[in-house]
């Protein structure tokens, strides 16, 4: 699999109980997965989701195989504007991960870290050669 995208963030709030913390990262997934399936036009890919209680963190990572990759960008015309492309899908796909794990605190008032890295795609066309 080759790690196409992933965003980390951490949000200082007081631990939630479990059945409410489990529906927390149950929907954030849902979401998640949905959004990323409606913008990201590579025909397979990989989401994982991880959030740990106590302070809320969380990390979410898309992949993908060789040949999907290899098919999704065959997609968008030329070599160069389908890696832009999909690497504009990866980086929404991130802020929307970012912005709805923090929903449900907004009004705590505490301001998450988040952090996205991991972009394959960033690579410049001279570097691809």
């Amino acid at each position: 699999m080759i790690d196409l995208g992933t965003t980390n963030f951490y949000i200082g709030v007081p631990s939630m109980p479990r059945h409410k913390f489990e529906r927390y990262s149950t929907r954030l997934f849902d979401e998640w997965d949905e959004y990323v399936e409606n913008t990201l036009k590579l025909p397979d890919y990989s989401l994982a989701l991880e959030v740990e209680e106590g302070s809320v963190k969380g990390g979410g990572k898309i992949a993908v195989v060789l040949g999907a990759l290899y098919l999704g960008i065959g997609n968008y015309g030329s070599f160069i504007s389908g890696l832009q492309t999909i690497r504009e899908q990866i980086s929404s796909a991130g802020d929307f991960l970012a912005e709805r794990a923090v929903q449900p605190f907004e009004l705590s008032g505490v301001l998450p870290k988040v952090r996205k890295g991991g972009w394959i795609l960033s690579a410049s066309a001279t570097s691809i050669r």
